[in-house]
């Protein structure tokens, strides 16, 4: 926003230029007004959004949280099943031994070997 330019007139009447001045002054003091009443609007804007800002920040966080925490639960599921998977590998194992020492005992019988 501009001010319109004073302009003095060279007369003899000082009261004109007197009014004239007067009214820029006024016109000054409006704009004045209104400027301050918009930093006063973008101070309040910059508050709200500033707490916006930290209530997103603290979403984030917990949010961040929760990934470790399901991150550690992951990683305990993957532990678990390696284990459970090399127990399973164990026991498959020792069935095909348990397997093995049957036929090699109905053999046995069948060649009337006693024990």
């Amino acid at each position: 926003m501009r001010l319109p330019k004073v302009k003095l007139c060279a007369t003899p009447s000082w009261r004109l230029n007197l009014k004239r001045l007067s009214l820029h002054l006024i016109a000054a003091q409006e704009l004045f007004g209104q400027l301050q009443e918009e930093m006063e609007s973008c101070a309040t804007q910059i508050g709200r959004k500033t707490e916006q800002l930290r209530i997103l920040e603290e979403d984030i966080l917990s949010l961040e949280k929760k990934v470790r925490e399901i991150e550690i639960e992951i990683e305990k599921l993957y532990e678990k099943h390696n284990v459970s998977k090399e127990k399973s590998d164990f026991i498959n194992e020792c069935d095909a031994i348990v397997g093995l020492l049957n036929q090699f005992i109905v053999r046995m019988r069948k060649s009337n070997f006693q024990f």
